[in-house]
């Protein structure tokens, strides 16, 4: 009957040609099936023109992440940038607090010479050493120098008091130096002495230094002209009258 052969139909096979130009499927290894090992596992083909290749957010996440570094920076670098310091002086007299003038015609002051410190930085400064140069007609009368722990605070001005001791002992100085302070006459007893002065401080583990130097009158009349005497008044007290203890 039909197509038979011992009563058994042939197996039927079909050929399939490749009508157009195309490359086998990489998961099935061109067979067309998927093997049962493997039928969990799935393979994915993107084309190189699909947007999801070239998504947006991966691009805007790189910029913003580019601009925060740039911006993070930028900032670090203007606070923590080294600024200048500055030594300034406010004070054109020196009124000292001891006055002493020897037989032999030397003259010997303490003065307290009031320095401004300025920090113009976003970070403390620690001033470490102070030096002090004293000059009268270009003669040395005192270097000073002095060690300290002292911290600025940021974008502030301090005030630094430096105690000196100023003698007069060479003999180009007698006795025309103490005659002079010993006139009571400001236009004599008020000499001028030029100062020298070097801060030394470690700004962020760096050492920085800052000058300055000033040309100040100082007083070395020996009476109360420096200091004068504080002047009070009173009043007798009014008795009371009428009182319980009055007789």
């Amino acid at each position: 009957m039909g197509n038979t052969l011992n009563g058994q139909v042939p197996a039927v096979t079909a050929s399939y040609e490749q009508i157009v130009q195309t490359s086998p499927c990489p998961t099935c290894r061109g067979t067309g099936q998927v093997s049962t090992d493997s039928d969990s596992e799935y393979i994915a083909l993107i084309p190189l023109t699909d947007r999801r290749l070239r998504p947006r957010r991966t691009t805007i996440k790189l910029l913003l992440t580019v601009l925060f570094c740039l911006t993070v920076s930028i900032l670090t670098l203007f606070f923590l940038f080294p600024r200048s310091i500055l030594l300034t002086s406010s004070s054109p007299l020196l009124l000292p607090s001891v006055v002493n003038i020897t037989d032999d015609d030397i003259v010997s002051l303490i003065v307290s010479n009031i320095f401004n410190f300025s920090n113009f930085n976003f970070v403390p400064v620690n001033v470490r050493s102070i030096s002090v140069l004293s000059l009268y007609h270009s003669t040395l009368i005192n270097n000073y120098i002095v060690d300290t722990n002292t911290w600025i605070s940021p974008r502030s001005t301090q005030k630094l008091n430096v105690s000196l001791s100023l003698i007069f002992d060479a003999d180009s100085f007698k006795p025309y130096l103490a005659t002079l302070c010993t006139v009571n006459n400001t236009a004599f007893n008020r000499i001028y002495i030029n100062f020298g002065i070097d801060v030394a401080a470690s700004l962020l583990g760096q050492r920085v230094e800052s000058s300055l130097n000033t040309v100040q009158l100082v007083s070395c009349y020996p009476t109360s002209d420096a200091y004068p005497p504080l002047v009070t008044t009173s009043r007798p007290a009014t008795p009371v009258q009428n009182g319980p203890y009055s007789s």
